[in-house]
């Protein structure tokens, strides 16, 4: 700020009440949004849509990067080999393309395959979920992006049209959400130990005895 301008009545307390020369005000920013009892947060239309608008956007793109490696593993992945020898086999998901020499950092996977090396352990977990078949990682992907998209429709619609109850209603639904969600990730939990027991379990024995993937039902 120029000396001119502390010469004007008013222009130094505003500095100060941003918070001098330290970045308070940028804290303050990112930390009352998310306040939602604070005061001067509105209900029917401010700082709450807003959050839970993004809240939903920011669900949307981790849906849609789970989708995007289901995709890569489904058309460029070795993954029906990986199955088949994981001891031979390097996992792979991703083709480097030769533009401008990039293809150097393709590996020898075996099976006759190129691509990078991947070390997540991405492949080890489809096989602990009970996936034999790229028809399976295809339907999953086009899942998550339905999924994805629906949920960023939504963000869109609770930001500019949907608007939230009134404080006393509020209330209450943020009481019932609490047994709401405790009762999906109960029911989500029994859901996928019933998977692994019935699904993923058998079908890693059976890979485990040697039998080849394609033998093996795709439930």
């Amino acid at each position: 700020m120029s000396s001119r301008s502390w010469s004007v009545p008013g222009a130094y307390s505003r500095v100060l009440s941003k918070g001098s020369v330290t970045t308070k005000w940028i804290w303050d920013l990112h930390a009352d949004a998310h306040d939602f009892d604070a005061d001067g947060v509105t209900v029917g239309g401010g700082n709450q849509r807003k959050v839970f608008a993004s809240n939903m956007a920011h669900i949307s793109v981790v849906l849609a990067w789970l989708s995007g490696m289901h995709y890569h593993g489904a058309y460029f992945s070795n993954y029906t080999l990986w199955l088949k020898d994981p001891y031979h086999t390097i996992p792979t998901a991703q083709q480097v393309w030769s533009i401008v020499g990039q293809e150097i950092l393709l590996d020898e996977t075996g099976g006759y395959t190129q691509g990078l090396y991947i070390t997540s352990g991405l492949f080890s977990m489809w096989r602990a979920s009970g996936i034999t078949t790229l028809s399976a990682l295809k339907v999953i992907s086009i899942t998550l992006l339905l999924g994805s998209m629906i949920l960023i429709v939504g963000a869109y619609l609770h930001m500019k049209y949907l608007l939230y109850p009134t404080t006393s209603i509020n209330t209450k639904i943020r009481v019932i959400s609490i047994a709401h969600m405790a009762s999906l990730l109960g029911m989500g939990s029994i859901a996928w130990a019933g998977h692994l027991v019935h699904v993923s379990i058998p079908t890693n024995r059976l890979l485990d005895a040697g039998v080849d993937p394609t033998m093996i039902p795709n439930v």
